[in-house]
């Protein structure tokens, strides 16, 4: 999902903030929750609380280049923004053991599309298109759709 500021997460936010405090603003929204992280350009450093909603996000690394006519640049991006909301309270329901049948695959869904969201996406995909498909130079929208 895209945070406020455009910059998509390789993790949802509300996900990671599962893992944090409520924030005193927005109680209520997982994505705000204040959560311990440690900086990878000091990882000797101390760990510093933030809202999980500036956690684990890459500049335009799911964007489309030149996505065909009728094809919005960041499309999926909007895929996840279809089920993440609703996320939450489907791993809610996991953990107490009694996930609906809509909430499970919810919970399906995004461990799929967790293959092809990560910090080393796209340099995954630029091996696996040299490797199997004999693509040398892939350009970033190959990345994306032989993902």
């Amino acid at each position: 999902m895209t945070a406020s500021d455009g910059i998509p997460h390789t993790f949802p936010a509300s996900v990671i903030g599962g893992f944090g405090v409520p924030s005193r603003k927005r109680p209520t929204n997982l994505r705000y929750n204040e959560v311990a992280v440690r900086l990878a350009a000091k990882p000797q450093g101390i760990l510093s609380p933030m809202a999980a909603t500036n956690v684990s996000k890459v500049r335009d690394e799911y964007a489309l280049e030149e996505p065909p006519p009728g094809v919005h640049r960041n499309l999926i991006d909007g895929i996840w923004d279809a089920y993440e909301p609703a996320l939450p309270s489907a791993i809610r329901a996991l953990e107490r053991g009694r996930p609906s049948q809509s909430e499970w695959e919810l919970i399906l869904i995004h461990v799929q599309a967790q293959g092809v969201r990560s910090l080393r996406f796209r340099e995954r995909a630029k091996e696996y298109m040299q490797l199997e498909r004999g693509v040398m130079e892939p350009t970033k929208d190959q990345l994306q759709s032989e993902s």
